[in-house]
């Protein structure tokens, strides 16, 4: 959601708020902003600016309803290239796992979440990572990433725009990884 919706949401939430205060006050026996409403329809100009704000309000009441309801528009599919006979794709899950695979084969690695996004520019790739305490982590994160890299893109043909890496820890347990180093 942009900026522009947030503020139209913020806008929306305050103006049914307040209609909703001053009808309990009316519904409680405060009849102020009843009479206020009954003498501003005697005017032309009051009517237009209530109508205005009415039809601004059902406006984003229909926008937001249809926001609701629509997904969001996430291919679910990489294209990778158009033959005479058809398209071939490929998903974005059997894509995670490849990544997965190729991840889990690098020396200190002990756990993966992998994330694939389909970008015109080609796919990208998040990997969280949960690394063992004796590795080094610039070398363990390139080789993730070259090898991710190339692995999709020999075995698919999909470029691959972005490997992203993400340490979500280093574990303290050793046992997958890299035996422990004692100095």
């Amino acid at each position: 959601m942009g900026f522009l919706d947030r503020s139209l949401m913020v806008i929306y939430t305050l103006g049914i708020m307040a209609a909703l205060f001053l009808s309990g006050l009316a519904a409680l026996g405060w009849t102020d902003p009843l009479n206020f409403l009954q003498v501003s329809l005697l005017y032309d100009r009051d009517r237009v600016i209530i109508g205005s704000v009415i039809v601004f309000f059902l406006f984003l009441s229909l926008k937001f309803f249809l926001q609701a309801l629509s997904r969001p528009a996430s291919p679910e599919r990489a294209l990778v290239k158009e033959t005479k006979i058809g398209q071939i794709s490929v998903s974005l899950n059997a894509l995670e796992n490849m990544s997965y695979r190729v991840a889990n084969q690098v020396k200190g690695v002990q756990d993966i979440k992998p994330k694939v996004a389909y970008y015109p520019e080609g796919i990208k790739v998040l990997i969280k990572v949960v690394l063992s305490p004796d590795v080094s982590v610039p070398e363990v994160t390139d080789e993730i990433q070259a090898k991710v890299k190339n692995y999709i893109f020999e075995h698919v043909g999909i470029n691959v725009a972005v490997v992203k890496i993400l340490v979500e820890d280093i574990s303290s347990d050793i046992s997958k990884g890299m035996p422990r180093k004692l100095n």
